[in-house]
């Protein structure tokens, strides 16, 4: 039972959250990740962080060069890229450590807005970032996105 109980618990922690960026949008399946305070450190903004794949449609070529060339840890061919787009003033650089990283650098870029569907209707929830890593976040493609706590209203 409490292996049942914890899978229930599990998928109750599963939204779907529309991101809008420019005219576009995408919708993600994304885990509510209570372990994640990921803070932008200049604007105090809380980061969501999305896997490449699954918001790519939504990004501007030259950021989506970045991640299918694999470069998004290279700061001084990233900062290229930005400074030559005219989305700079949406994109942070956010500094992060895990277990497995320390140091490293995340890509995120400040939507237009983020909404959480609960309870049957769309929410949108507080301003933050939304952090681009070039790699799954679930072995089972369960969801796309890990949900930081703050954003949600």
């Amino acid at each position: 039972w409490p292996l049942l109980q914890l899978k229930i618990n599990h998928h109750q922690l599963v939204y779907k959250v529309k991101i809008h960026f420019g005219e576009d949008s995408v919708i993600l399946d994304s885990f509510l990740d209570t372990g994640n305070d990921l803070v932008d450190p200049i604007s105090e903004r809380p980061v969501m962080v999305v896997e490449f794949d699954s918001i790519k449609s939504i990004l501007p070529t030259g950021i989506q060069k970045i991640y299918q060339e694999g470069k998004e840890q290279q700061l001084g061919y990233v900062t290229g890229i930005l400074s030559d787009s005219t989305w700079i003033n949406r994109f942070f650089i956010v500094p992060y450590s895990t277990l497995s990283a320390v140091n490293e650098y995340l890509l995120a870029f400040k939507p237009d807005r983020i909404e959480i569907l609960t309870e049957g209707s769309w929410i949108e929830t507080r301003q933050s970032l939304v952090g681009i890593r070039n790699r799954k976040l679930s072995f089972d493609d369960e969801y796309h996105a890990l949900i930081q706590p703050q954003i949600i209203p």
